[in-house]
């Protein structure tokens, strides 16, 4: 009987491992998403320079980029309902930087 509680016991402290390496794996996980979230909406800072700066948005939709404004909202509302961190700060910049995007194609569209 002592011999089976040692082996239950094993196999408990195996489980413990074993989660708080997930957790850690995790944890790791979370940070990385972090960078991403401010990362992908960098992404689009030459769009915006080549709008603003050379005063052109001949080659971008404006149908699609009022659609990547609407989906945004939602995926932001989506992260704010299940309280995602990285998934709110990737959408508050990109709905700004879509914005900011979407005004210079009003403007400068040919």
């Amino acid at each position: 009987m002592g011999h089976e509680l040692g082996l239950y016991h094993l196999h408990q402290q195996k489980k413990k491992d074993v989660n708080n390496k997930k957790k850690s794996l995790k944890k790791k996980f979370d940070k990385i998403m972090i960078l991403v979230a401010v990362l992908v909406p960098l992404a689009h800072i030459p769009q915006i320079f080549k709008i603003w700066y050379y005063k052109d948005a001949s080659g971008i939709s404006l149908i699609s980029w009022s659609s990547f404004v609407v989906f945004s909202l939602l995926w932001l509302y989506y992260g704010f309902l299940h309280k995602e961190k990285p998934l709110i700060i990737m959408y508050i910049f990109l709905l700004f930087i879509q914005i900011i995007i979407l005004i210079g194609g009003f403007l400068f569209g040919s």
